[in-house]
């Protein structure tokens, strides 16, 4: 295998195993509320999971600060080996941790734990490997190599979803349902690890050390002279994360407790949808390497802002054309955002605070403002009784980051 391919597979190999069982969570959320909360009302175990679901977001921003140090400062490369076997060493623990029926209050204790380290260790990962890849890509592609890139994440989401369907199909108990999945990811990150050892570090780290560019505390820099890029970055993190996780979390429960669809149904049209956002990925990537990534990213937030209240319209419509389409226009308008955010993103930092600048954040928006959005989304439903409220939340972190990009991207382009 060539340097260059073995370098995309790498990097998308880890993306794709780590967001696989980062994603299991929204997928079992039933199973696993079963398991943790029996006490509860089928509502309350999946708004209690949701939220253990978005602590994990809370604590990215410090494995972000944490693994970015070290990426700036010893390599991209080792950094990234750390975050894939911390992640499959968590996901492992998962796997196996009993539920409430045998250890009580301390079950969902555990698992609030285990998901935050989850997190901790995702913050290195995402931002990493996408640093990683884009610094071996030409830079003509980027805007291609940052669709993949996500495109990966999500295709770890869609494997998740995939196995949900094999899962209910077999008909295992719900107790073993979601175990089966957790164990098979923390297996195939050791595989990721294995491999990543054999990645060559990228050329702009190595022209730091013969620079001697490598700074003591790269996030000192960071806070001193880009706190204007970080807030933008953050703002543009929260707007992708809520569009993407509408599809990669949200959706199915959606889908289930909104629209009263069969479970194994549900996860089969939100498979369709998130493979429809893999592909449109993988095309808008593409595409924006003609484009200013600015411009390609204000253009579709601003599409985001008329179209997704109607593509929930079109989601409860009994049209079955209609209903449909709304499955697909989420996935554009995701795409279209998610493509050039990270080539976009690490054009604002320079080289010897990389790491730590994109990592901390993007990080920062995805917990502050992505993270919780099921939560969100599901008590947007129940307080207003409005079946498409939650394109009220997506809106509005559109409309935040617009206003950011007015005031701060103009300036700092």
């Amino acid at each position: 295998m060539q340097t260059s391919n073995k370098i995309a597979f790498t990097s998308l190999l880890g993306n794709l195993i780590e967001y696989f069982g980062f994603t299991l969570f929204a997928i079992f959320a039933k199973e696993i509320g079963q398991s943790f909360f029996p006490k509860l009302d089928s509502f309350t175990q999946m708004i209690s999971v949701f939220v253990i679901f978005g602590t994990g977001f809370l604590s990215r921003p410090i494995g972000a600060v944490f693994f970015g140090h070290f990426g700036d400062k010893v390599g991209r490369k080792k950094s990234l080996s750390y975050t894939i076997l911390g992640m499959s060493i968590v996901t492992f623990f998962i796997s196996v941790l009993p539920g409430y029926q045998t250890i009580g209050i301390a079950a969902p204790i555990l698992l609030l734990v285990l998901r935050l380290s989850q997190g901790f260790f995702v913050g290195g990962e995402g931002p990493g490997a996408a640093l990683f890849m884009l610094e071996h890509s030409k830079i003509a592609n980027r805007g291609q190599a940052g669709g993949i890139i996500i495109a990966s994440i999500v295709s770890g989401s869609f494997l998740a979803v995939s196995v949900g369907i094999l899962m209910n199909k077999l008909g295992i108990n719900s107790f073993l349902s979601w175990r089966i999945p957790f164990f098979i990811a923390s297996f195939f990150g050791l595989i990721g690890l294995y491999l990543r050892f054999s990645l060559p570090e990228t050329k702009d780290f190595i022209d730091m050390q013969k620079k001697q560019k490598i700074l003591k505390i790269p996030i000192a820099k960071v806070f001193k002279d880009y706190w204007k890029e970080m807030i933008l970055i953050a703002s543009l993190g929260g707007v992708t994360t809520a569009v993407s996780y509408t599809i990669m979390a949200y959706l199915t429960p959606y889908l289930e407790k909104q629209l009263q669809i069969e479970h194994l149904l549900a996860l089969k049209y939100s498979s369709f949808s998130i493979f429809a956002f893999i592909i449109s990925l993988i095309i808008l990537g593409k595409v924006s390497n003609k484009y200013n990534p600015r411009s390609f990213i204000i253009f579709f937030t601003y599409l985001t802002i008329l179209l997704f209240i109607p593509a929930f319209v079109a989601l409860n419509s009994t049209n079955y054309s209609v209903f449909i389409l709304g499955l697909l226009i989420l996935p554009i308008l995701a795409g279209g955002l998610c493509a050039p955010a990270y080539p976009y993103a690490i054009k604002k930092f320079a080289a010897e605070v990389r790491y730590s600048g994109v990592g901390l954040s993007y990080t920062l928006g995805i917990a502050i403002f992505g993270g919780f959005s099921p939560v969100i989304c599901s008590y947007l439903i129940k307080i207003t009784n409005l079946y498409y409220s939650p394109a009220f939340y997506v809106i509005f972190l559109a409309i935040l980051y617009l206003f950011f990009e007015k005031i701060i991207g103009e300036k700092i382009q």
